[in-house]
């Protein structure tokens, strides 16, 4: 099922789809769809005494266990996952620094194919995505001052989109599908944003963050897509993108899930993220209403695995 947005305001000029083509105006009354929502979560790869290439999925509105997906073209941990609802992408990671870029058909299960490289070898990289581009921030050296990106409908390899403003790796990402945000992480100093239909470097909008670390699962949502939320350690934040204000406690992920090199995906109203080091339940929060977080359920795999990449999509 498709997330639909009913806009606040209006007009709102050259908005993009998140994770779809470009929006044109939105007139107050319209609607939209956001098809970067969708209401399944699919993990990716991760790390357990080295690199897996298993995927599992679960739906995001039931809270369950992950089922099998299928298996990624390559063992590989800390990449990131993107979508445009229907692609998914797994980009980055590795035993050691990859290029390489997955793909999967969110609403079929079945094996990754190949869908070519980024511009520069490196792991615990972040996505953001507008439903057109799917762009890459940092990761670990030596590729952690890059930004690339490519399109989500034509396989190839990424182009150059630009640099980061502060290096680093690990950092939580959410967007509107205008703005992207990529929240903390090692080495990197608050918060920074791109927007995503025009390539460039990303600009820092808060030097200070709640918390401080590496591994940050991200994702947003609210009725109007409009709230970013993090999560890092025990620690749950949330701030507003469209204006790129600062972060607030949104409350503590109390469920067991905790810890760094998370991973976790949205479908509007409710974010999931799991993936903590030798643990393997799954967290979530409803993200219009701050809060403690909640049990969602347990990795299939049962192997403990962390440094997953994740995303949603339509199921169907």
């Amino acid at each position: 099922m498709a997330i639909e947005w009913y806009p606040k305001q209006a007009p709102v000029q050259g908005l993009t789809g998140l994770w779809g083509g470009t929006q044109g105006a939105l007139t107050s009354g319209s609607s939209e769809q956001l098809p970067f929502l969708g209401g399944r979560a699919v993990w990716m790869c991760g790390y357990s005494g080295g690199g897996t290439n298993n995927a599992e999925y679960v739906s995001i509105e039931s809270g369950a266990n992950t089922s099998d997906f299928g298996d990624m073209q390559q063992a590989r941990w800390g990449a990131t996952g993107t979508s445009n609802g229907t692609r998914g992408l797994c980009s980055g990671g590795g035993n050691s620094p990859s290029y390489g870029i997955d793909y999967i058909t969110i609403s079929s299960t079945g094996n990754a194919s190949a869908f070519g490289n980024l511009t520069a070898n490196r792991r615990d990289t972040s996505g953001v995505s507008n439903g057109d581009k799917s762009v890459i921030f940092g990761g670990y050296s030596p590729g952690d001052t890059v930004l690339d990106y490519v399109s989500f409908d034509t396989t190839g390899n990424a182009t150059s989109f630009g640099n980061a403003a502060d290096s680093g790796y690990g950092a939580g990402p959410c967007s509107n599908g205008t703005y992207g945000c990529f929240i903390e992480g090692n080495d990197i100093s608050g918060a920074q944003y791109i927007t995503i239909a025009t390539t460039g470097n990303s600009t820092m909008f808060q030097n200070s963050w709640p918390y401080d670390g590496s591994g940050s699962a991200g994702g947003s949502g609210d009725t109007d897509n409009d709230r970013g939320i993090s999560s890092y350690g025990s620690a749950i934040s949330y701030f507003t993108i469209s204006t790129l204000s600062s972060g607030a406690s949104f409350g503590t992920n109390n469920s067991g899930s905790s810890g760094t090199y998370i991973s976790g995906a949205s479908d509007g109203t409710k974010f999931v993220f799991g993936g903590a080091n030798g643990n393997n339940t799954i967290s979530y929060v409803n993200i219009a209403s701050t809060g403690n977080s909640s049990t969602f359920g347990n990795y299939g795999s049962g192997n403990g695995a962390y440094y997953r990449s994740c995303t949603s999509g339509d199921p169907s």
